[in-house]
């Protein structure tokens, strides 16, 4: 996907009003939202420990001492990534990995019929034994055992969970399955039958991984939870693994994860949709224009840029949005406050950031405005 550079649309009301109605919109096929929650394990390299880091969550881990935090960010096609990851994890034991708090239900996310959508990137560590490597991240209502061993039930009776797992599956490896699972035993959706693996089963010298994206639909009879793996430019797919059940949401509060061997796992996010938690990289081509003024009175104009460092931007503008016509282009320039001014167009800083001002006139009852990159 290439995505097309910010824009602003200002509307020039009569000067006596001395006002400007300004949108900030981008061209980009995909409209971006905020996660609920977002974990991209953006702390030091070492124990996980107690880390309280990332954005909407309800309390601190709760991690066992072997799992910790490598310094490499899983990075997966388009998808904004940022931090480090949880790896560098000890070969030849089954363990605890950690629990953290969420809050679902303020935001209404737990309510029959209506949606609930995760994302999150698993896979293999290198010098692991693909045979025996697991690994599961739950929602529910308590943390899955916190015990040594294989044993990926809750301990609390009654409570339940909905998730995922990666791993073997009628000895076949790197398989991604649906997943519930209560205080006695593990039920797996379509996959579990060793069908249509994703990861490679055994190249240990490789780290390799997928993202997942789950969808659960929350229903007064039952609850059905999809699995996805999009491909590098976020395109959904079909489903690959599908599992209905029925369970009682209202006190899913809790995430976990457990694992055997050397495994991976990043970037933990939930949302009201699939935009929420499949974030894309904003392009370099794609500046953004924030801050905008005018002035009615005389047409002076400010606004600024947010793009790339130590890059050149111009300003067009146009009375439609696909700036067929451009009636300027570039737009001259009169100063810059932030970022380098040359003649029509202006350098950014250090952190990508500029400030220019310019003179759209007073005639005009609309216009379009946009930032485009000078090579």
């Amino acid at each position: 996907m290439i995505a097309l550079p910010y824009l602003v649309r200002c509307s020039l009301r009569q000067a006596l009003r001395a006002s400007v109605v300004v949108a900030v919109v981008s061209l980009a096929p995909t409209i971006q939202a905020d996660a609920v929650a977002y974990e991209p394990f953006d702390y030091p390299a070492g124990a996980l420990g107690s880390a309280s880091g990332g954005t909407g969550w309800a309390g601190d881990w709760s991690s066992s001492s072997a799992t910790f935090v490598a310094a490499n960010d899983l990075t997966f096609g388009s998808l904004d990534t940022s931090g480090g990851s949880i790896g560098d994890l000890g070969a030849a034991i089954n363990r605890f990995v950690g629990s953290r708090a969420i809050d679902l239900s303020t935001p209404g996310l737990l309510e029959d019929g209506t949606e609930l959508w995760f994302s999150v990137i698993m896979g293999y560590d290198t010098a692991g034994n693909r045979t025996n490597s697991r690994l599961a991240l739950v929602l529910g209502t308590d943390s899955i055992s916190t015990a040594n061993g294989n044993d990926y039930t809750f301990t609390t009776e009654t409570a339940t969970g909905l998730g995922v797992t990666f791993g073997r599956f009628n000895s076949v490896n790197g398989n991604i399955v649906a997943t519930r699972t209560n205080d006695a035993d593990l039920v797996f959706g379509t996959g579990s039958d060793g069908s249509n693996p994703v990861v490679p089963a055994a190249t240990n010298t490789n780290v390799d991984y997928a993202l997942i994206v789950g969808r659960i639909t929350w229903g007064e009879l039952s609850d059905t939870i999809d699995l996805f793996l999009p491909d590098a430019n976020l395109n959904l797919g079909d489903v690959h693994s599908t599992l209905t059940t029925d369970v009682d949401q209202s006190g899913y509060d809790t995430i976990s994860s457990k694992r055997g061997d050397r495994v991976v796992m990043d970037e933990i996010r939930f949302g009201a949709t699939v935009e929420d938690v499949l974030p894309e990289l904003v392009s370099d081509s794609a500046p953004q224009l924030v801050d905008f003024t005018y002035n009615p009175l005389d047409g002076a104009s400010e606004v600024s840029i947010k793009g790339t460092a130590n890059t050149d931007y111009k300003l067009t503008e146009a009375d439609d949005l696909d700036f067929s016509a451009p009636d300027q282009d570039p737009i001259p320039l009169t100063g810059a406050t932030v970022g380098t001014l040359n003649v029509n167009q202006v350098t950014t800083d250090a952190n990508g950031d500029a400030t220019v001002q310019f003179n759209l006139g007073t005639s005009k009852p609309a216009t379009f405005i946009r930032a485009v990159s000078v090579e």
